[in-house]
């Protein structure tokens, strides 16, 4: 090789070395500012259009309290934990096709149904029985297969792949599973832990507890009290979002007094702070997620184009006074919620009569015995 050749081989490696710093880095963390400022927030400025399916009620599909929803292949599924201890299923326009209940200790039973997912690849509903320590699988059409056994505590879980579990501790502790999360084999035998139990925290559970969520085929985690959503992967945990609350973030002092739990509720419930990360949803344009300030709901929107948040803990819709809902979840590009019919119903005998009109015509023949409603939201550019 001449001294010429040598000089275009090195300037060539200059150039390929010096493009690829350029690019920015894949898993680069993203956070977003909390705007304290505005107290209210108008759906109408966020939300192009919504959509309301009112469940089907019959004494075959009575549910109570939802505790979480999923979205797919053109069903909705709807878990009531603790008054029916039943997975329901719903066509896309509210029609109920059957129920997954089986109380019992026995083999394709359970007593606490505490979580759901819906795994795509072997197409199974896994039912998580954290009682029993149990996780049951069904096929799409709710017949049993088998069950699956583990010996720790768990509230809440996931599928990171066909191989790997992971579960929620919901900061139950023991030597021996001292983490927030546990991540488990096919066979839910203990493989390790990640985010280990703060002592101040240690069998302290406060606010919702189903934080683990999957989107875009990728599995995340909100912990109660920190500031952080993580993505989970089979090799460990990272962080994936970071929500600035600033000044009202929950102070480092707070993780190791010595509090009892009701001197932990009422200072969280008391002080001026943020906390609690919940509903954690995202598609490719929008983020959405709500935590709690001053016992307060405090609802955001963020734009990833514009990078402009809208929050509030106080939701105002003057499109048709209809509430937000809770237990979102997404369906592509849209939001979704469930509502609460007495809820519905307050609204509407606490509203002066001329302006009933806006409600959705559906609203005047619900009753206390009357299911949920399912919201879907368009959401518009802000």
């Amino acid at each position: 090789m001449n001294v010429k050749q040598l000089f275009i081989v090195l300037f060539s490696l200059f150039i390929i070395l010096g493009c690829s710093e350029d690019k920015p880095k894949k898993d680069s963390i993203k956070s977003i500012i909390i705007n304290y400022d505005s107290k209210r927030i108008n759906l109408s400025d966020v939300i192009e259009k919504i959509t309301y399916i009112p469940l089907e009620t019959t004494s075959e599909c009575l549910m109570g309290t939802i505790n979480k929803m999923i979205y797919y292949e053109s069903k909705f599924y709807l878990l009531d934990s603790y008054n029916a201890k039943a997975l329901f299923i719903f066509n896309k326009d509210g029609k109920f096709i059957q129920k997954i209940l089986a109380t019992g200790k026995g083999p394709g039973e359970f007593q606490v149904p505490s979580d759901f997912i819906i795994y795509k690849i072997n197409r199974t509903i896994q039912i998580l029985d954290n009682g029993l320590r149990k996780i049951l699988l069904y096929n799409l059409h709710g017949k049993y297969i088998s069950t699956k056994r583990y010996d720790f505590f768990a509230d809440s879980f996931g599928l990171i792949d066909n191989n790997h579990y992971c579960f929620t501790t919901g900061n139950i502790y023991s030597p021996k599973f001292d983490g927030q999360l546990i991540i488990a084999d096919s066979l839910l035998s203990f493989i390790k832990n990640y985010l280990p139990i703060q002592k101040a925290f240690r069998n302290f559970s406060y606010g919702k507890q189903l934080k683990l969520r999957n989107i875009n085929r990728g599995l995340y985690f909100f912990p109660n009290f920190e500031n952080t959503i993580y993505k989970v992967n089979t090799d460990g945990i990272d962080p994936y979002l970071i929500i600035d609350f600033g000044k009202y973030q929950l102070p480092i002092n707070f993780r190791s007094r010595e509090m009892n739990r009701g001197e932990k509720i009422k200072y969280l419930e008391r002080a001026n702070i943020s906390y609690d990360i919940d509903n954690f949803c995202e598609t490719k344009k929008f983020i959405f997620f709500n935590f709690n300030y001053k016992k307060q709901n405090f609802v955001n929107f963020y734009s990833k184009q514009s990078k402009n948040i809208r929050g509030g803990y106080q939701t105002v819709n003057g499109i048709n006074y209809m509430p937000l809902g809770r237990n979102f979840t997404t369906i592509g590009s849209k939001l979704a919620s469930v509502i609460d019919p007495n809820l519905v119903i307050q609204i509407k005998n606490s509203l002066p009569i001329q302006y009933r009109s806006k409600l959705p015509t559906f609203v005047k023949g619900l009753n206390d015995l009357s299911n949920q409603i399912i919201a879907i939201y368009d959401i518009k550019e802000f």
